[in-house]
């Protein structure tokens, strides 16, 4: 039971480096960026349950939340552009890259005037 249990993941993790290493696999990426956009949503539940116990100020809760928050997102963006950045043009991953962080600084500058 342990060997074959062993085979399967073996052969799951050599199909993952396949599917990542040749650019014309895109089923193979879109099942990374699931499994990534999995991890990133159980990574913020962990991490907003573990400042719940830890924190008790409100105030710095909130701080350390948003703090993660856009600590893992930007983790998050990294690795599926890195995930991505060998079958698509990579012009148009870093413009739409830049493009969501200058969204976000702006939209951070306006929320701080009103």
């Amino acid at each position: 039971m342990g060997e074959s249990t062993e085979n399967f993941w073996d052969k799951i993790l050599e199909e993952m480096m396949n599917n990542i290493q040749d650019p014309n696999e895109f089923s193979g990426k879109i099942g990374m960026s699931v499994v990534l956009l999995l991890l990133l949503i159980c990574l913020e539940w962990l991490f907003h349950q573990l400042w719940r116990k830890i924190i008790e100020d409100v105030k710095m809760l909130n701080i350390v939340g948003t703090i993660t928050r856009f600590l893992l997102r930007s983790l998050f963006l990294i690795s599926l552009t890195r995930l991505w950045l060998n079958a698509l043009d990579t012009l148009l991953i870093v413009l739409i890259f830049i493009g969501l962080v200058l969204s976000l600084a702006i939209k951070g500058l306006i929320s701080n005037v009103a």
